[in-house]
């Protein structure tokens, strides 16, 4: 079960603090969100719970999450994890400390955050956040940014990939990863995929056993190298 706080919290703040002091936040307004974040804890696969009353914004703490839209049932092969009401979902992004994302409350919304990982992440309203930020720009402007680079990066990423080949969409996959896992620039880099093969199959609109069939060639032509199903290691430049 997930566990929610809405009372303040206590909590490991030196990733909140760091990321808003990058804009220039000031210290005052910290201490404001402080007052308003209510803490949450995901087990793996658990989904956030639904909040109809409000918009909120998730600021990820620990572990990996992803926003994934859920779709109806259809008569095609497409690819997309099956949930039990029937619907598939389409997974638009995937997330990691320090990014801000948007969940919003329309029932007829059909996102939903869930975690890859044991998670641990802030939830704040969204209207109270921004009250708070309209007294602080720098505030305002790391976290509006954050958020839409955490979901823009994820909506851009599949219309770039749009019309490359499966194996260009993979490599190009792993090499985003590798920046939002280990902050990757450039030569040979070790890092842990926090999600499936079935669930990067539903982000790049393949098949999994086309992904799987790409990781294979990505070995057989030395970009990468793997031990078991998470662990991949960048050989390139």
């Amino acid at each position: 079960m997930a566990t929610l706080s809405l009372s303040p919290v206590s909590f490991d703040e030196e990733l909140l603090r760091s990321t808003l002091a990058q804009g220039g936040a000031c210290a005052g307004s910290f201490e404001h969100l402080l007052a308003i974040a209510g803490r949450v804890s995901l087990a793996a696969k658990q989904y956030l719970p639904v909040d109809p009353e409000q918009d909120r914004m998730v600021f990820i703490l620990k572990g990996a999450a992803k926003l994934e839209v859920q779709v109806k049932p259809c008569a095609c092969s497409c690819s997309g994890s099956q949930r039990k009401d029937g619907a598939h979902g389409q997974v638009l992004s995937f997330h990691f400390p320090g990014d801000f994302v948007p969940v919003l409350r329309r029932p007829d919304a059909q996102a939903h955050l869930a975690a890859l990982t044991p998670l641990e992440c802030l939830i704040f309203p969204t209207h109270a956040l921004l009250n708070i930020a309209a007294g602080d720009s720098a505030m305002l402007r790391i976290v509006l940014a954050r958020a839409f680079q955490a979901v823009d990066a994820g909506r851009s990423g599949m219309i770039r990939l749009a019309s490359a080949s499966a194996s260009e969409r993979l490599e190009e996959f792993l090499r985003a990863m590798a920046v939002k896992i280990t902050g990757w620039s450039k030569g040979p880099c070790e890092f842990s995929l926090p999600m499936s093969r079935r669930e990067i199959a539903d982000h790049l609109g393949l098949t999994i056993e086309t992904v799987s069939r790409q990781f294979a060639a990505l070995r057989d032509a030395g970009v990468i190298e793997t031990e078991g199903r998470s662990l991949v290691r960048l050989l390139g430049t």
